[in-house]
């Protein structure tokens, strides 16, 4: 994710790692692979993951 050196807030590291998990093989991939690819931190991978893990 790269904004031009502009901060990047919370919602749009959200909106990325969203994409990267309903991309074709996001849900294989694991929490730090998803967050190389979505530029976030691994543990913002963990609670996605398991807040779209409490919705099903």
């Amino acid at each position: 994710m790269d904004l031009q050196g502009k901060p990047v807030t919370n919602a749009q590291k959200r909106r990325a790692v969203e994409a990267v998990l309903n991309g074709r093989d996001g849900e294989r991939l694991s929490n730090r692979q998803a967050a190389a690819r979505a530029g976030v931190s691994h543990h913002l991978v963990q609670i996605v993951k398991r807040e779209r893990a409490m919705e099903r």
